[in-house]
């Protein structure tokens, strides 16, 4: 993909357009004009916006929770394999409560930041201790802090970089997912990349891009994973917005994605785990 302004549309919502520009120092896309924080809540305003339901609605709905639990358990063997013990667990942007409730069944003291209040409610709802923000929770050290794709909807996420550095203790590890568009899916569908999601995500990063960030913030990379369904249910949508049904092209698409990012990296999502200092 070149590195140049491109249109994109919301496919998701409003079908507006918006431009993608090229970010020389962080080597990412991002996109253009950006809606404030008092306007961006409208573009979240949905019964569809999957990352905030609990109950499926659909056969997509019910796929899409059967790989969601099934990354939860994946998600915490991760952690479990980067630190030595059940520590403190911060999840940023942790919706309905989902990746808090694993992580506390599994010997953690799992705590959630939740921005979206119908969300942080219905984790409330759950006996779930959930905050809006940073600025509420007593406990300002954690041992563990995660990013389940949260870094390319925030409008300063260099600077929330820092300010999660400060969060960290001294060994603390973050753990960030992120689509890639360097991925061979992104590649092929472009500006109908569903991942691309203008305006909700307002950075598109790469793994050239987590690691200049990370190294500007303070951190040190030590290790990816794949997100091997994200190819899967990105092309799926992909699909639908480029030629108005999914079909079934998206399978061989998603697995093609797969093919070639286990020769060269280039997974359609990845989480990086970062360790402070």
């Amino acid at each position: 993909m070149k590195k140049n302004s491109f249109s994109v549309k919301d496919h998701f919502k409003t079908q507006e357009v918006f431009q993608l520009k090229w970010n020389e120092k962080w080597d990412c896309y991002e996109t253009f004009p950006k809606p404030d924080l008092k306007e961006i809540g409208k573009y979240y305003e949905s019964d569809n916006y999957i990352s905030h339901q609990e109950k499926s609605k659909s056969v997509k709905d019910l796929v899409y929770n059967w790989v969601r639990n099934y990354m939860l358990k994946t998600k915490i063997n991760w952690i479990e394999k980067e630190v030595n013990s059940k520590k403190k667990l911060l999840d940023f942007g942790c919706g309905v409560g989902g990746f808090v409730r694993r992580a506390n069944e599994k010997g953690f003291k799992a705590i959630g930041i939740e921005p979206n209040e119908k969300a942080r409610n219905l984790a409330k709802d759950n006996q779930l201790e959930v905050y809006s923000d940073l600025n509420e929770i007593k406990e300002k050290k954690f041992d563990v802090i995660t990013l389940w794709h949260v870094l390319e909807h925030l409008h300063q996420p260099s600077e929330f970089l820092k300010e999660i550095n400060n969060s960290l203790t001294e060994n603390g590890k973050l753990f960030i997912a992120v689509p890639n568009f360097k991925s061979y899916d992104a590649v092929q569908y472009k500006e109908f990349w569903a991942a691309f999601d203008v305006p909700r995500h307002l950075y598109h990063f790469s793994r050239k891009s987590i690691s200049i960030l990370a190294e500007h913030n303070g951190f040190s990379l030590k290790k990816t994973y794949p997100l091997k369904f994200d190819s899967y249910y990105v092309s799926m949508l992909s699909e639908k917005y480029k030629t108005g049904s999914s079909g079934f092209k998206w399978i061989w698409q998603g697995f093609k994605s797969n093919y070639k990012a286990e020769k060269n990296g280039e997974w359609s999502g990845l989480v990086f785990v970062l360790q402070k200092g």
